[in-house]
């Protein structure tokens, strides 16, 4: 499995052992930064407010939930060969490296057209992966959480990249695959850690004066999964009477399971008519893994700009494809005494109310405005309505010791950021 020190020492070795003629030229080192600085404010006494689903929950008034920092190194070692790092500081649950680490790559250009990468890069899987942290880049206070957030947590991933760049009669086209995987940490109060394995990421974007249309598709396979009871789930079989055994292994498969996949697949467009700009973009979440259920994304913008000012107003929805559930209980009832029944509900009670706190299932419409006060800074404004679903927290969490709630949910957020590049 690739670990984000694995990938230093792979990108070190790469640079050492260059041939010695490519080192020339004195390599020349950049650094850059960008940072958004948001106080922000939700009302939910069941549900607290989150811009990822790698961040801590937050209730009332707080900076942390959209106030990050990004620090970036670039080392151009010569013309075919360079080295980017990017380290971006926010309000994490868990605080393992890969968290923080956002790229650490090595670039090879076998010809204008045409490179690779190895390390940490981004698997471009919607508009706005390689900018969503660059706030000056759009001007929402931060890109759709009904589209970003659930897919965020795979903004990245280790291993080969290949892309390719060609300047067509159309408008300028560009497309990458890779290889590889990535860590999903989250220990919150108990551990829930697992990787994306054999993760494989390809896209192709077309770009022109008015138009930039992209698709993308991920794949990838649930591998070293930990969380707190995984030993229980484990030992279902053998702790459960005879009579319930098949359902204790339908348990077991769908959360354990050798062939628990993921896939995601996404079309965005933005397209600028006049001075009026409109992005959209929809993504499909396919799996069969009990923690993460089938679901749509989806959204549009529309923005305006007047002299410095710009305004924009966001739709958003998430749609879970079925109610999430650990095992179908309807099956269970018509086929078991109501004793045994009893029973299976009691006992498989706390993971199936974990695993319906995952669901994703909301509707969000939002408002804002940016002022562009300088040429490397702005001042932002955002107020969002969500409705989430009668199950489930959404992209929200959920106090500590809460269960999910069991009547729809509405929240409110309202943000004022600072955005700027350094």
């Amino acid at each position: 499995m690739f670990t984000n020190y694995k990938l230093l020492g792979i990108c070190l070795c790469i640079a050492i052992t260059h041939p010695l003629s490519a080192w020339a030229e004195t390599p020349k080192v950049s650094f850059d930064g960008f940072a958004n600085v948001g106080l922000t404010y939700s009302n939910n006494d069941n549900i607290l407010y989150r811009s990822s689903i790698l961040n801590k929950g937050r209730d009332g008034l707080s900076i942390l939930p959209d106030t990050w920092v990004g620090l970036q190194t670039s080392i151009k070692f010569n013309e075919k060969m360079d080295a980017v790092g990017q380290v971006i500081l926010q309000d994490r649950w868990d605080d393992n490296i890969s968290n923080y680490i956002e790229l650490m790559f090595l670039r090879y250009q076998f010809n204008r057209n045409t490179y690779a990468k190895i390390g940490r890069f981004s698997t471009s899987g919607y508009l706005f992966t390689d900018s969503r942290y660059i706030s000056q880049s759009y001007a929402w206070a931060r890109a759709p959480i009904d589209q970003y957030s659930a897919v965020g947590a795979v903004g990245n991933m280790n291993g080969l990249q290949f892309g390719w760049v060609d300047d067509t009669s159309v408008g300028l086209l560009k497309g990458t695959i890779a290889i590889g995987n990535n860590e999903f940490n989250n220990d919150r109060e108990t551990p829930f850690n697992f990787t994306y394995d054999k993760l494989i990421s390809a896209n192709l974007e077309l770009s022109t004066l008015d138009w930039r249309v992209q698709i993308a598709h991920l794949r990838a396979k649930v591998d070293d999964l930990v969380f707190s009871g995984i030993e229980t789930i484990g030992a279902l079989d053998s702790l459960f009477p005879n009579v319930l055994k098949p359902f204790a292994i339908q348990i077991q498969n769908s959360i354990l399971g050798d062939n628990n996949r993921l896939e995601y697949s996404s079309i965005g467009i933005q397209y600028t008519f006049d001075v009026l700009e409109l992005i959209a973009e929809y993504g499909e979440f396919d799996s069969n893994w009990a923690f993460a259920s089938s679901t749509s994304f989806s959204y549009v913008s529309a923005l305006y700009p007047v002299q410095n000012y710009t305004f924009f107003v966001n739709i958003g929805e998430t749609d879970r494809k079925q109610a999430s559930s650990l095992l179908d209980y309807d099956f269970a009832q018509s086929n078991l005494p109501p004793s045994l029944f009893e029973f299976l509900v009691e006992a498989t009670a706390p993971i199936n109310n974990f695993v319906r706190s995952n669901a994703y299932d909301q509707q969000s419409i939002g408002i804002g405005l940016r002022w562009d006060a300088g040429i490397n800074w702005s001042i932002k404004a955002q107020f969002d309505h969500y409705r989430i679903s009668e199950f489930g927290s959404g992209f929200f969490t959920l106090p500590n010791g809460a269960i999910a709630p069991d009547s729809f949910q509405t929240m409110n957020v309202f943000n004022v950021s600072f955005s700027t590049t350094f």
